[in-house]
């Protein structure tokens, strides 16, 4: 299984989730669930994280969360292994209560925020616990329709509706509880890459806020998450680099530069595979592509036509606009 891409930043919110190991509940009496949400409250204090909905299953939870400092690893590092440590020591079993990391969905709120708090209170709904999203005890939902004071961070969701807390609660019930079908129900049908949910310029803000932080590019969903230039706009840049035309850096023969050079910037800037390039370029093995790739990582260092060139164009690479 591919590492899990971590995108965080001051201000980020979040759908967390995370499962039991092999499936198995998590939750076994309600003294479970108590302690659970007394470690949410303990993390809001410790790392001034803001919980904006949550609902506890049987064997997973959900988790609306923003993090006004960037620490979502910290914050849930502490849930999770106090959480363990309290179910072990509690239900006297060993190893580990929930399966692998916790998942972290990064959300744009300004389109999403709505729909994932209805998404989560409706998940007991979903599961055929209750008829009704208000009478499942352990969800926040409770904590929206009647107006009372809690730890829960409500104001975004709420102001959504109407600065008029009583108006605000009565609207986003309206909104929850409303008949709709499965497709608009489920924000998640659009997530990208399995890591953000938001339109091509909230990634691209994502992205640009932690380029600076050391994401290894070989992580799958960043790969995937990148804008990247397709193969006919490295031929194009590549062509207008050498001065030559399309066919020129297409065409069968050795010693052509031009060809080597978009072969290689094909494989690092492009999420072409080798067989893909083969392909394009009519006579060569992936085989063939994969030697000129490895044959000019090494001369770059040494030709100077060959460095400035590669140079060169991967500046274009990097800011071209998809």
């Amino acid at each position: 299984m591919g590492r899990a891409l971590r995108i965080e930043y001051p201000g980020a919110f979040y759908h967390v989730t995370s499962r039991g190991n092999r499936a198995q509940p998590i939750f076994l009496v309600d003294r479970d669930r108590y302690r659970f949400i007394e470690y949410l409250q303990d993390a809001i204090n410790k790392f001034n994280v803001r919980i904006h909905s949550y609902v506890l299953m049987t064997n997973h939870y959900h988790l609306l969360l923003e993090t006004p400092l960037g620490n979502l690893s910290r914050c849930m590092h502490f849930v999770n292994l106090a959480y363990t440590n309290y179910f072990n020591k509690k239900h006297k079993q060993v190893g580990h209560v929930l399966q692998g990391r916790y998942t972290a969905i990064l959300i744009d709120k300004d389109n999403y925020l709505l729909t994932v708090s209805r998404y989560i209170h409706l998940n007991p709904v979903r599961a055929g616990l209750v008829n009704r999203p208000q009478d499942y005890f352990w969800s926040s939902y409770r904590k929206y329709v009647v107006l009372q004071h809690s730890w829960l961070w409500k104001n975004d969701i709420l102001n959504r509706f109407s600065k008029n807390n009583r108006e605000g609660i009565r609207r986003y019930r309206r909104f929850v509880e409303q008949e709709s079908d499965e497709k608009s129900l489920n924000p998640f049908l659009n997530v990208k890459s399995g890591t953000i949910l938001g339109d091509d310029d909230f990634v691209e803000q994502a992205l640009e806020k932690v380029k600076d932080k050391k994401i290894s590019r070989e992580v799958p969903a960043y790969k995937q998450l990148i804008k990247r230039p397709d193969k006919e706009k490295i031929i194009e840049f590549v062509a207008q680099y050498f001065r030559i035309d399309r066919e020129s850096i297409l065409k069968k023969g050795r010693g052509n530069t031009a060809k080597k050079v978009a072969i290689y910037l094909m494989r690092k800037y492009s999420d072409c595979t080798l067989r893909e390039i083969a392909e394009l370029f009519g006579g060569l093995t992936y085989s063939a592509c994969g030697k000129i790739v490895a044959r000019l990582e090494d001369q770059k260092e040494t030709d100077r036509v060959i460095a400035k060139a590669i140079a060169e164009l991967s500046v274009k690479m990097s800011n071209v606009k998809i």
